[in-house]
């Protein structure tokens, strides 16, 4: 990989660590994004976000070079977000997302949980290579998290 393009990522860092507060964020390599591992084959990150709100959330450019760094070819993305300006282009990330729009601050339906968790087994399980990156603006993504485990051998 080449130089890194300029982000929002080093000039702004303070506000985005101002708003995740005590909270655990990825920092290595480079990277400092609101990002963590909840299993070695699951990522859970905040909203990869463009324009203002990369000041308080994760810039859209430092979370396609960190899965392109860190997983290249072997990731996908679920988007969780139902607001319309929150979603993107599958090719952001390489043609390789799913929107699964939930209503901020409600559950999903029993049909989307299963239609989801049916996607993700079968991507994880095409490969031992395979992970999943999911998000939204706030936390469904680890109700997400708890489906998963409960859908397929998480070993």
């Amino acid at each position: 990989m080449g130089p890194r393009p300029f982000t929002c990522h080093r000039v702004l860092g303070v506000p985005r660590a101002l708003v995740s507060q005590n909270k655990r964020r990825f920092q290595q390599d480079g990277f400092d994004l609101d990002l963590g591992y909840v299993h070695p084959r699951i990522i859970v990150m905040g909203y990869p976000a463009i324009g203002v709100e990369c000041l308080f959330r994760n810039p859209r450019a430092e979370v396609q070079l960190f899965l392109e760094k860190h997983h290249p070819e072997n990731y996908f993305v679920f988007n969780f977000c139902d607001e319309p300006k929150r979603s993107y282009s599958s090719a952001i990330f390489e043609g390789r997302v799913k929107n699964f729009p939930i209503e901020d601050h409600n559950v999903p339906t029993f049909q989307t949980m299963v239609t989801f968790c049916e996607e993700a087994a079968a991507w994880l399980d095409a490969s031992e290579r395979h992970v999943i990156a999911l998000h939204c603006k706030v936390l469904s993504a680890l109700f997400f998290v708890w489906s998963v485990g409960k859908s397929f051998d998480m070993h």
